[in-house]
């Protein structure tokens, strides 16, 4: 069974931009454990302005969120691995299920160039 295993704890350090102030644990499966290290630096959920009435960028999906950013950012996965561990650590926290297919598809479309823009600094 999936869930975080620690509660999300950050501190916001500009306009749209937060700092962790402690690990974020997510169990993905028994022995399998995912870690968003303390100093991570996240935006939360990447929605445009134009879109915050009907999903603000901070919601119950905030820890999925962050854990999102990190797998984006350390690419120990596949995008498409990231995209469905967000998908399920939203689920885990609650979120109801039209919010996380309507999250989930708009990481799947917009998300790469993001993914490419870590895979080209990983790369340097």
């Amino acid at each position: 069974m999936s869930g975080f295993l620690t509660t999300l704890d950050c501190r916001k350090v500009g306009e749209r931009r937060w700092s962790l102030l402690a690990p974020l644990r997510y169990e993905l499966a028994p022995g399998t454990v995912l870690e968003a290290p303390t100093g991570f630096y996240t935006d939360f959920a990447s929605i445009p302005r134009a879109l915050y009435l009907t999903t603000p960028p901070i919601g119950n999906y905030d820890a999925a969120a962050v854990l999102h950013d990190y797998l984006y950012f350390a690419q120990a996965t596949t995008r498409e691995q990231a995209d469905g561990i967000f998908k399920q650590a939203m689920q885990d926290s609650g979120v109801l299920w039209y919010t996380r297919w309507k999250m989930w598809l708009a990481v799947r479309l917009f998300g790469g160039a993001i993914w490419r823009k870590y895979e080209t600094e990983k790369a340097v």
